[in-house]
């Protein structure tokens, strides 16, 4: 679902707290969640968006699109934090003393 991304916290990678995702009753929200269906294109003036299933009408629109982890230029290992197994991979291979730098929008 969308945006169901669990937590990857410093206690989520040092495993003093499990990480659970976020959960929305989208439908309790009055939101119509369409996985996998593409957008076409959006008709503004008429407040519909035509999708590979059909045109769907809105009164509010959120375009979320999704983005790729930017790797930074230069020589060296870059890990992303995405997942849960991100995190715990990341866990599996830290040890005392060890150096990390994190880069990161949230």
């Amino acid at each position: 679902m969308p945006y169901d991304r669990p937590p990857l916290s410093k206690a989520v990678i040092r495993g003093k707290r499990e990480s659970k995702p976020f959960k929305a009753d989208y439908a309790k929200m009055g939101i119509d969640v369409r996985l996998a269906t593409a957008v076409e294109r959006l008709d503004a003036t008429n407040r519909r968006v035509l999708t590979s299933t059909g045109p769907v009408s809105y009164s509010h629109l959120v375009v979320a699109s999704g983005a790729t982890p930017i790797r930074l230029p230069g020589e060296g290992e870059q890990l992303v934090l995405r997942s849960v197994s991100d995190a715990t991979g990341l866990r599996d291979r830290l040890c005392t003393g060890a150096r990390v730098v994190v880069i990161g929008a949230s």
